[in-house]
């Protein structure tokens, strides 16, 4: 099963020695009563999902019960119970190939909602994997074709592991704001785009800080290729995520073709609060930077529940909600604001 296949992966590339010369892991399945394939649940605990253990210590989450049943060998009825300290104890792997078909491409899986995910290719060598992480091979776990096909497929390949991200589920307490870069389908993309962007609200989450003494947390970037050859803002983004989650707000761009000169459309979403829904608006990172980042700041404040200050209301202020975002990054909150944004989660954490 799973550890046959990893075991002939590893032999094809001649890494069986370098892997496990580096010793067992702390942790196996007998240390906790387990053997491998086991499936497993704290079931009582703030996260009831199931697991499966592989023979080397790791687990890996089944993100949706779709996936599970994807398996006409996994039983329900099988799932063992077991404590939270039992099921924390063994390392979670988001690391993936398609045994069924026999692929030696390892996927990582990049969760984008409480049920999705997404598929990046590790795109570097075996002996790279080893030398960044001498259990990579240990940690790969096989899935089959119906699952491979259920995963939606980055076109940004991962080349170092340092790139894959944490393998956990988002829950309501993980609040973030995080950037998706839209392609339509055929486009080719743009390698200038997502750095100038990433850039971008970087610069303005250390704009918040600097208002507010806090801000929020920047998420992993979503690189999508839409569906379609024309677009469509909604459809793109539920493609890709329910964009209505409560604790993100997604910053949704749409590179245009020519991204040197060119313009680009973008949208902010934030549906957790009284009037959910797209802000949005086109800017060009290259020939308007300060622009791209008052705007951000801006239409961010909107996600966060802020609306336009009342005329004659806080006008000696120079208020980056009041339309003169221009002046970014020389502005700043009506002191009202403060309060209101600083009761969010977003910015609880210091």
């Amino acid at each position: 099963m799973i550890r046959q296949f990893a075991i002939i992966l590893l032999a094809s590339i001649g890494l069986v020695a370098a892997i496990f010369a580096h010793g067992a892991m702390a942790v196996v399945p007998s240390d906790y009563g387990l053997v491998e394939g086991d499936l497993m649940s704290a079931t009582g605990s703030s996260d009831p999902d199931i697991y499966i253990v592989n023979d080397y210590g790791y687990k890996r989450l089944f993100l949706n019960p779709t996936i599970f049943n994807f398996y006409g060998h996994l039983k329900w009825s099988n799932v063992r119970s077991i404590s939270s300290t039992t099921r924390d104890a063994f390392s979670t792997s988001g690391l993936f190939r398609n045994c069924e078909t026999n692929d030696p491409k390892v996927y990582a899986v990049e969760i984008t909602a409480e049920d999705k995910g997404m598929l990046h290719w590790v795109n570097i060598s075996g002996e790279q994997a080893v030398a960044q992480d001498p259990n990579f091979f240990k940690k790969v776990f096989c899935i089959n074709s119906a699952e491979w096909s259920w995963y939606q497929k980055s076109g940004v390949d991962y080349t170092t592991l340092s790139q894959v991200p944490d393998y956990s589920r988002l829950t309501q307490e993980q609040y973030t704001v995080r950037l998706i870069v839209h392609y339509l389908k055929n486009q080719t993309h743009d390698s200038n785009a997502q750095p100038a962007l990433e850039d971008a609200l970087r610069d303005v989450r250390d704009w918040y800080f600097d208002q507010l003494g806090t801000t929020f947390v920047v998420g992993s970037t979503i690189i999508h290729d839409f569906s379609r050859e024309t677009w469509h803002w909604t459809d793109a983004l539920r493609e890709v995520v329910d964009p209505c989650q409560n604790n993100v707000v997604f910053v949704s761009f749409n590179v245009g073709e020519q991204w040197q000169g060119g313009t680009y459309g973008a949208d902010i979403w934030g549906c957790s609060f009284s009037v959910p829904g797209r802000v949005g608006g086109y800017w060009n990172a290259e020939s308007n930077p300060i622009g791209l980042r008052g705007w951000l700041s801006h239409e961010l404040g909107h996600a966060f529940g802020l609306g336009h200050p009342i005329p004659g209301y806080c006008d000696t202020v120079p208020n980056v909600m009041g339309g003169g975002y221009t002046l970014w990054p020389n502005e700043g909150f009506c002191p009202d604001d403060v309060p209101t944004l600083l009761a969010l989660p977003w910015f609880s954490a210091p």
